[in-house]
């Protein structure tokens, strides 16, 4: 898992090469272009991540798969929602889940490079 808050060139910029991004959290990143990811590449694949309060244009992306992920804005693919993520404190930079978050087990755990365990409670994912 990794965490992208409040970078001002965006989260990820990939030209080229198709990447894999999953179980990540984009928050309040900003970019002319792509403020969470940028994506120039055949097939990159976009999973279980969550993006959050991101300027302008979250994605930006030329051919990803999209699926499964919770955001503020709608982005087409299977799985995908719109709502809040309900963070624990991000105004404090503390981007846990709340139990009633509606991102718990809202992924899917097909994904690629998805672990067995939540990295949190070490329970299995659903």
């Amino acid at each position: 898992m990794s965490i992208f808050a409040g970078i001002p060139g965006g989260g990820i910029r990939n030209i080229g090469k198709s990447i894999i991004v999953t179980n990540c959290t984009f928050v309040e990143n900003r970019a002319g272009e792509g403020d969470a990811i940028y994506d120039r590449a055949d097939a990159s694949v976009i999973t279980n991540c969550i993006f959050w309060r991101n300027l302008y244009d979250t994605i930006n992306t030329d051919n990803a798969s999209i699926t499964f992920n919770l955001a503020d804005d709608f982005f087409p693919g299977e799985g995908n929602i719109i709502s809040d993520p309900i963070f624990a404190d991000d105004t404090n930079g503390d981007f846990r889940l709340q139990r009633c978050s509606p991102a718990i087990d809202a992924g899917t755990p097909n994904a690629p490079n998805v672990p067995p365990t939540d990295f949190e409670i070490g329970r299995a994912h659903v």
